[in-house]
């Protein structure tokens, strides 16, 4: 049995197979996770903000946003909240709406296609890819893509980029796309990463490719690495793996030592 696919569960599956069929397949529950908990709330506070600029025509608002993220901050945990303050509140220091003109400002767009890869409901049981893209801005056929991170790695992949893009062809016949990453805590953008016409079957085969690879998987063996620290079942009795040997964050501040570390480690291989 599989499911549909995203740019988020083909992840899952390449760093663990185990993991990929307890949540997807399975649909086996977790605790709610704190890190988790506060990016899901930072994604919408941001979607919020997002709608804000576009409805009133500002290129930015900080008072519009810390507003939002204090209504999403009352629903949550004090340990949450407080997360979804601060990252919430370094936004507006990456990201400008004016220098992007457009006919279609997109947040958290959700975007299905089924698997002739033409545009499907999101509830279609014949789904067979789903993408949620965090910002599309379309003029003519050319869109800027804006992914952002809330937590601390900064760790990217720009096939995330090309398959947003390939949602967007399907949906918008977008046929030029530029892509950032926007890590949020660091207050950093990495990008653009463009992509045109002759990246739209290469996307087509990452689709595919993923797809096929985990239909035919028939041991969904955990594979333990750092992943482990975002994991809901790492430790737990769904999963037997040995996390002797592996460093899994287990606090903001390791989060943050170890993300400055990977910063450190990349600027000095520049």
């Amino acid at each position: 049995m599989t499911r549909a696919l995203s740019f988020t569960s083909a992840k899952a599956f390449t760093e663990c197979p185990l993991a990929y069929r307890l949540r997807y397949l399975d649909k086996v529950p977790t605790s709610p996770q704190a890190h988790l908990l506060a990016g899901s709330a930072c994604h919408r506070v941001i979607a919020r903000y997002i709608e804000h600029l576009r409805e009133t025509g500002q290129p930015t608002d900080p008072d519009a946003l810390t507003g939002f993220a204090e209504e999403e901050a009352a629903t949550l945990p004090p340990d949450v909240a407080e997360s979804v303050r601060d990252t919430s509140g370094r936004f507006p220091s990456v990201f400008l709406l004016e220098a992007f003109p457009a006919e279609t400002v997109l947040a958290e767009e959700r975007i299905a296609l089924d698997e002739n890869l033409a545009v499907c409901s999101w509830e279609d049981p014949r789904t067979f890819f789903r993408a949620v893209v965090d910002l599309a801005v379309i003029h003519d056929s050319r869109a800027r893509i804006v992914d952002w991170k809330t937590g601390y790695s900064m760790i990217h992949d720009p096939a995330q980029g090309l398959a947003y893009f390939l949602a967007l062809n399907r949906a918008f016949g977008v046929t030029e796309a530029s892509v950032e990453f926007l890590f949020v805590r660091h207050g950093k953008v990495i990008g653009p990463i463009d992509f045109g016409e002759e990246d739209i079957e290469a996307a087509e085969r990452w689709v595919r490719a993923h797809a096929e690879k985990i239909a035919k998987e028939k041991n969904f063996s955990p594979t333990p690495g750092p992943h482990c620290s975002n994991c809901g079942y790492a430790g737990s009795v769904h999963c037997p793996a040995d996390l002797s040997a592996v460093s899994v964050i287990h606090t903001p501040e390791e989060a943050r030592t170890s993300a400055a570390e990977v910063e450190r480690l990349d600027g000095a291989r520049k």
